[in-house]
């Protein structure tokens, strides 16, 4: 009788063993596949046309600082999803080596600076940007300002 029982599930149990790695083996598949797109999506950079004689928008938005503050990951994220304000801070050597990116690319012919949301700068940085956007102009390229209005620091590098 137990023989007879082995022989009449012997097809079923190989079913069963089959489903199981197979379904085993799709989990996997999926969990690589995920982890492949994830991957993807993080590196992907999308192909940038700069058009011949386009213009620089240099809009900074928070504080200038020599060296950012760390922010958690978490935070950035919930902030960004919530579409609340994320108060970064914008690191002075990033504004410098774009306006001087900006002034050897021959594509570029213009750049607009808008410091309206720039909430604090000090002297000495808005002297250092200044000393980048004169550069700029040294190199035979335009400099505009604009913003619907100034504190006083903005208006000091707007006057460059």
């Amino acid at each position: 009788m137990k023989r007879v029982f082995q022989i009449l599930t012997l097809p079923f149990v190989w079913a069963w063993k089959i489903l199981s790695s197979g379904l085993s083996v799709l989990v996997n598949l999926l969990l690589l596949a995920s982890l492949v797109g994830v991957l993807s999506l993080l590196l992907y950079r999308p192909p940038v046309s700069v058009p011949d004689g386009a213009a620089l928008v240099l809009a900074p938005e928070g504080a200038i600082v020599e060296q950012r503050s760390p922010i958690d990951p978490m935070t950035r994220v919930i902030n960004r999803l919530a579409g609340g304000p994320l108060s970064e801070d914008v690191a002075l050597q990033d504004v410098l080596d774009t306006i001087d990116r900006a002034a050897a690319d021959q594509r570029i012919k213009l750049l607009l600076l808008k410091p309206g949301r720039i909430s604090s700068i000090s002297l000495d940085q808005a002297q250092s940007i200044g000393a980048a956007l004169a550069r700029f102009k040294k190199a035979g390229k335009k400099v505009i300002a604009f913003a619907d209005s100034y504190s006083q620091a903005q208006y000091y590098l707007a006057s460059w």
